[in-house]
């Protein structure tokens, strides 16, 4: 069954084989699930939608090393979700070969619980919980798998566009 709340399209399917490499998780693992899309406009607005819309670069970095996860250089475009003020949409690339490649587009509500904005994504046997927020000058987010949200990925990035000439779309 695919979560609520999510678009995929072209490229998630490389961010499913860097997960499906990663051990499973205990079937007896206690967990809680994130929603994406649940929050109201309020409960939005009072993080800022602003403050989060537009173009990021940074750094996607494995969490346990010696896995099949690749730490890797990364741009975020997050853009408001045509038709629902409360979600944002998030297209994600990574650099490769000089040049930066989509990995998806995600859909994220606002989580008011941990004040931050989160969507799931699942793929096969892969299921995670993607989560950011802004932390003074920087966008810094997480990648947990579910349901026993083992972290898989810290991201950390700043306001723009790559500045290195021919990296940026």
């Amino acid at each position: 069954m695919r979560p609520q709340g999510i678009e995929v399209f072209r490229g998630a399917v490389l961010l499913g084989l860097i997960l499906t490499a990663m051990p499973a998780p205990a079937a007896t693992a206690p967990h809680r699930r994130t929603r994406a899309g649940h929050a109201t406009k309020a409960a939005a607005d009072s993080v800022s939608l602003t403050s989060v819309l537009g173009a990021w670069h940074g750094r996607s970095d494995c969490v346990q090393k010696g896995t099949a996860c690749n730490d890797e250089i990364t741009q975020y475009h997050f853009m408001p979700a045509p038709g629902d003020p409360d979600s944002l949409r998030l297209d994600a690339e990574k650099l490769v070969n000089g040049t930066y490649a989509s990995m998806g587009i995600l859909t994220f509500g606002y989580d008011p619980v941990h004040h931050t904005w989160s969507s799931e994504f699942g793929n096969g046997n892969t299921h995670v919980l993607w989560s950011f927020e802004i932390a003074g000058d920087r966008l810094v987010g997480s990648c947990v798998r579910l349901p026993d949200r083992t972290p898989v990925r810290r991201v950390s990035a700043v306001r723009g566009l790559d500045p290195r000439p021919g990296k940026a779309r």
